[in-house]
């Protein structure tokens, strides 16, 4: 006799009905909870932001062109470490979260 697997089901999907105390019960899948994964692009928009900075100022205040911040900020490259220091010190934020995503101890 062939063997017929259905495929496993989705997050939130039926499993399978159960009666429980005279009543039918719907068991489902629960999703698990997933942590967003910043990109060092994604931590330098945020810094900008964070600060207040549009573009165009932060790159005066730090001394980097506004193509090197959009370019960054896009992902289309990647800063020199010299350039994501000025760009953290402008923003007043931890560098050690900006590299790694990760806060420095002691960092607020």
């Amino acid at each position: 006799m062939p063997s017929h697997s259905s495929p496993a089901p989705g997050p939130n999907q039926l499993i399978s009905p159960r009666y429980l105390r005279g009543r039918w019960i719907r068991e489902t899948r629960r999703t698990e909870l997933k942590i967003p994964v910043w990109t060092l692009a994604d931590r330098l928009r945020r810094a900008r932001e964070h600060a207040g900075l549009e573009q165009r100022e932060l790159a005066a205040k730090a001394g980097i062109s506004r193509a090197t911040i959009s370019n960054a900020e896009r992902g289309a490259n990647t800063p020199q470490t010299a350039t994501i220091q000025r760009w953290a010190k402008a923003c007043e934020v931890d560098l050690a979260w900006v590299l790694t995503g990760i806060p420095s101890e002691g960092a607020k």
